[in-house]
């Protein structure tokens, strides 16, 4: 009879059966956490822009050059206007959205929904621009409810809740439409 090439030792099955114990819970945990946290989760963000409201007006309203989800943003493709306002899809790696101008006051105010085309979430963003002394002074207020029951909407949910993104999607656009505009 033939012995066996390799025979793993006790420490090496122990050490698999942790390494794959602790897999596990990383990945349920938050799927767990998550599956009993709420729908709903706000979040908001401000700057200045030192640069004149006209022109960060301009760029607020250039999906192209600044789409909702940033940098994580493949492709934009225009729409059609539903009531008058644009509206365009958001393509990413492994999602896409679309986001639609709900509402606007010209170099003011503008309501954006964006629904997630894989039908988890809805969010709403509201972005104020307001002329200060020293530029340009935007607030962004995101709403996000989360529709998914499943997996993916625990994890969603967790996401939102403990890693802050809610609070951190705002962030991020208004940093890069800062940065970019003051770079210019």
């Amino acid at each position: 009879m033939a012995q066996p090439l390799f025979l793993p030792s006790r420490r090496i099955v122990l050490a698999a059966w942790i390494l794959l114990g602790l897999v596990l819970a990383l990945a349920f945990t938050p799927a767990v956490i998550g599956s009993f946290l709420g729908d709903d989760y706000v979040g908001e963000a401000d700057t200045v822009i030192a640069r004149e409201p006209a022109l960060v007006w301009a760029a607020v309203v250039d999906a192209q050059r600044y789409p909702v989800n940033s940098s994580a943003v493949l492709r934009v493709l225009d729409l059609d206007d539903e009531d008058g306002m644009p509206c365009w899809e958001e393509e990413m790696n492994r999602s896409s959205s679309v986001v639609c101008v709900r509402a606007r006051e010209e170099a003011r105010r503008e309501v954006r929904e964006v629904v997630s085309l894989e039908g988890d979430m809805v969010a709403q963003w509201v972005l104020e621009l307001e002329p200060v002394e020293r530029g340009t002074a935007l607030h962004l207020r995101q709403d996000v409810h989360v529709d998914s029951t499943g997996l993916f909407g625990a994890h969603l949910r967790f996401a939102l809740s403990f890693l802050d993104n809610a609070e951190v999607a705002p962030s991020l656009y208004l940093e890069r439409l800062r940065r970019e505009l003051e770079a210019e």
